[in-house]
């Protein structure tokens, strides 16, 4: 038996929007229990296994509390697992026997189902350069990429949709928002967030978080000046005295994008609030999205990412490279092309154009302690 097997015969993993974790018994099989995690990981799972000290096996999506004996691990995304329970064993002992890695889909699996299993491999298709036509205007989109312009609207609509249809009302306050938007003012968010519009009651406010770190680095030369030299902007100009700033400003890049945004989506949908939250923090951790969502679940909240819905995924995969963009063209034009021409289509005219920025220079938090490669830890 395979993963995929188990997604074609229960139907409670087959929904696309809610199949990110779970632990379900098997009816066919007694006394098995099948979990897992999707294949990208957008929900944390932790799993301890028996230990000499806790010898039982415990799945938590937060945590166990502050027992120093649990001794939880990341759940693989890249198996769904299945724990038999059919005959009496020596828990702490047989466990590894008894637990099962199912492999995601087999050659033989339902297509229609399994397609959600794992993320589809890229189109490596690439047409000779000369056989590709190059664009020269986000205003027009070429025939050839009509119909992708159209399905990517299509299955980012449907993704964005599915993740805000269903957020329960916790508070009968009006005006009190239910959908926050992590939101630099850049395509990837602005796209995101007039697609939410559509889905959510124009009377109800759409919160905007701006996010904007405080660079020590950057406030140390700015009382301090340049260790060892200054920098090529200040060569050309007379020496003048730095006065050390009183306080941190927090007007970076993607603060700056972000409150030009703002007023794109105040002209495209006038009939909607946008709270324009200025988050600023003075540190910043790794990413990874299991631990995302425990600390977003243990403070009551929910992370949701339409990006990475295998719908999306699957079918930009399928599209052939060329379909998304054109390294022939400038900045701005042939990087993230497909993803241009749809937000100019669906009127988003400023944010089709915007240059794209990392977030960790958007946001000053690159070299936060002068390192060279951004590998220090911060305590």
């Amino acid at each position: 038996m395979t993963g995929s097997d188990y997604l074609t015969n229960y139907g409670p993993l087959k929904t696309k929007k809610t199949y990110e974790s779970c632990l379900v018994p098997s009816k066919d099989r007694p006394r098995r229990i099948f979990f897992g995690r999707d294949p990208l990981g957008r929900r944390s799972l932790l799993v301890h296994k028996p230990t000499p000290s806790l010898p039982y096996i415990l799945l938590a999506s937060v945590s166990g509390g502050v027992d120093a004996r649990y001794d939880f691990e990341e759940l693989s995304t890249e198996f769904i697992f299945c724990l038999d329970l059919s005959a009496p064993f020596n828990f702490q002992e047989e466990f590894a026997s008894r637990l099962v890695s199912l492999p995601r889909r087999s050659d033989e699996s339902n297509e229609s189902v399994t397609r959600f299993a794992e993320p589809s491999k890229v189109n490596p298709f690439l047409p000779l350069s000369d056989d590709i036509y190059m664009i020269n205007s986000l205003a027009q989109v070429p025939k050839h990429l009509v119909k992708a312009v159209d399905d990517l609207i299509f299955h980012l609509d449907q993704s964005v949709m599915q993740q805000v249809q269903d957020i329960p009302q916790k508070s009968e306050t009006k005006g009190k928002a239910r959908v926050a938007v992590l939101f630099s003012g850049g395509i990837d968010s602005t796209v995101i967030t007039y697609l939410a519009h559509r889905h959510i009651a124009f009377d109800e406010p759409i919160d905007l978080l701006n996010v904007a770190f405080e660079n020590p680095r950057k406030i140390r030369l700015q009382a301090e000046g340049k260790p060892g030299g200054v920098t090529k902007r200040h060569k050309k100009r007379p020496t003048e005295t730095v006065e050390p700033r009183s306080h941190t400003s927090y007007n970076v890049p993607d603060r700056i994008t972000g409150l030009q945004e703002l007023e794109e989506l105040r002209r495209l949908c006038p009939e909607r609030i946008w709270n324009f939250l200025q988050l600023e923090i003075d540190r910043i951790p790794t990413r990874n999205l299991g631990r995302d969502d425990r600390v977003t679940s243990a403070h009551g909240k929910e992370t949701r990412h339409p990006f990475l819905s295998l719908t999306v995924l699957n079918f930009l995969a399928n599209l052939p490279v060329h379909h998304k963009m054109d390294p022939r063209l400038e900045v701005g034009l042939g990087d993230k092309m497909l993803l241009r021409l749809a937000a100019w289509k669906l009127g988003l005219v400023e944010a089709s154009q915007r240059k794209k920025r990392a977030m960790q220079f958007g946001s000053h938090s690159a070299r936060m302690d002068g390192e060279r490669r951004g590998d220090i830890i911060i305590e």
